[in-house]
């Protein structure tokens, strides 16, 4: 699905600096991330050019690996996802809005790429493409904070879309979220709400959005 065959994993994993564990662990997972995020650049530098963005996975990869270039989270996506599947992660695409105080009456385009990720038993949002990216995997479960690093995030089950409920991913700011146990500060409504799409990993999930467990 992800054309991981393709991927140079050693060059990857060298270029991130990472020589642990390669199983499937939820530990692998944040280690992953944490490296990913805080080593690979991200840009919309070529967007705003209007060159072309390839996002087949050899074009990913010599880019973002092999000449050090930036990308934005389609790309950041297509290379973490072959990483995952390489390594036996089950996962699966999702497509966000970032909304940025947008009203949920008018929302903008799904035009933001993140994983789900189901390890040891729960699910977690890996969020790897955002420019101030979670360091760490968040658990999809609803008031769950991500606070590792310096960009905390809280997730919420709420109103995404004008009579629609789904996962929003709150950063930090002043705004109606209020503080939530003091925890991650107050959030804004600068969010970015989360849909599935077809696209998956090693597992097939529904696409419809199910509340939190």
């Amino acid at each position: 699905m992800w054309s991981s065959d393709e991927l140079d994993l050693d060059a990857y994993l060298a270029l991130l600096g990472y020589d642990g564990d390669r199983a499937p662990t939820l530990a692998t997972l944040r280690a992953l991330q944490r490296a990913h995020v805080l080593t690979v650049r991200w840009a919309t530098l070529d967007s705003f050019l209007y060159r072309r963005v390839a996002l087949d996975l050899p074009s990913v990869q010599d880019k973002l690996v092999r000449r050090g270039g930036g990308g934005y989270c389609f790309e950041h996506v297509v290379l973490f996802a072959a990483v995952l599947e390489r390594l036996g992660f089950a996962f699966r695409a999702v497509s966000g809005r970032v909304q940025l105080g947008a009203d949920s009456r008018r929302p903008r385009p799904a035009t933001h790429a993140m994983l789900i990720a189901d390890v040891e038993g729960a699910r977690w949002l890996v969020d790897v493409g955002f420019g101030a990216s979670p360091l760490e995997p968040v658990e999809l479960v609803d008031g769950a904070v991500g606070e590792a690093g310096p960009w905390p995030v809280l997730l919420r089950w709420q109103e995404v879309t004008h009579g629609s409920e789904g996962w929003a991913v709150h950063e930090p700011g002043e705004g109606p979220e209020g503080r939530r146990g003091g925890r991650c500060g107050r959030c804004s409504p600068r969010t970015r709400s989360i849909r599935w799409t077809s696209r998956s990993g090693t597992t097939s999930w529904p696409r419809t959005t199910a509340p939190p467990s």
